[in-house]
């Protein structure tokens, strides 16, 4: 489950001699969720937040997909004052949408 290098197999049996396989890699799997890895903070009106969302692309056992190919957006819901009307905060997401993909995290700025 986990990805990794220089692995090997230990193979045994009562009153017999063991033997262990030669070493190998397990790669990670094919992406299937994100993980945040830096949480955006709190800004100023017109400025970028002082710290920038980050995510990171991971495979169904947690190991990071440093191969992966893909495209990560990002949207901004909730906040106040909410307008019923519109169904629109007011607020406006400034900057890149697309995030900067690099070794399977995504990261913005």
């Amino acid at each position: 489950d986990k990805a990794g290098g220089l692995y090997s197999l230990i193979f045994s049996s009562p009153g017999l001699i063991g033997l262990s396989s030669k070493q190998f890699n397990v790669s990670a799997g094919s992406a299937y969720r994100l993980t945040m890895i830096r949480q955006p903070t709190d800004g100023i009106r017109d400025l970028l937040l002082s710290s920038q969302p980050a995510v990171s692309i991971h495979d169904r056992g947690g190991n990071t997909v440093s191969v992966w190919q893909g495209n990560v957006s990002v949207a901004m819901s909730g906040g106040s004052p909410f307008h019923p009307k519109l169904n629109y905060t007011g607020a406006q997401l400034l900057g890149t949408t697309d995030g900067y993909n690099y070794r399977g995290s995504a990261y913005w700025h």
